[in-house]
């Protein structure tokens, strides 16, 4: 056994990045948010600050996160936390958008139409990382929709 191998999710320091988890691909993203939340009270090391650590006040991180319940979401309790804290603060370095379809909340289907214009909320050039992690299904319906963007925008 060998391992962890590679960057991880690699976040910049600064700009915006957007996740779309469902299921327990929101595991993914736990170290991401525990960093987040180490750099929000501040309780970063010299160590993490030399390894590139992401800078509160210019990084964003908009977590889209579907679940049938808050009770059967992976991480719900550290993505509400983190969510409600930096709002509190007036931080935009984590945002939480739910969708619970147990819940009738945000029940939008992510389907193409869905994530073209949710990706189009959030101008390209501030976008830094994208990340995708759920069932299968759901990665293909991203994968798709991306590369159908992709090809309009060679085209035009």
């Amino acid at each position: 056994m060998k391992g962890p191998m590679g960057k991880g999710l690699a976040p910049e320091q600064t700009g915006i990045h957007i996740a779309f988890c469902a299921g327990t691909g929101a595991l993914c993203f736990v170290d991401l948010m525990a960093h987040i939340a180490l750099a929000e009270l501040g309780l970063l090391t010299a160590e993490d600050h030399e390894a590139g650590s992401i800078l509160p006040n210019q990084f964003e991180m908009k977590m889209y996160a579907s679940f049938p319940s808050k009770a059967e979401g992976v991480a719900w309790t550290l993505m509400e936390a983190l969510d409600s804290y930096c709002k509190a603060k007036g931080s935009k370095s984590f945002e939480l958008i739910p969708r619970l379809s147990k819940e009738k909340v945000n029940t939008a289907r992510w389907n193409e139409g869905w994530i073209e214009n949710t990706l189009l909320k959030y101008p390209a050039k501030d976008v830094q990382r994208m990340w995708v992690c759920g069932p299968p299904v759901m990665n293909e319906t991203f994968d798709r929709t991306l590369m159908d963007m992709r090809k309009r925008l060679d085209r035009s």
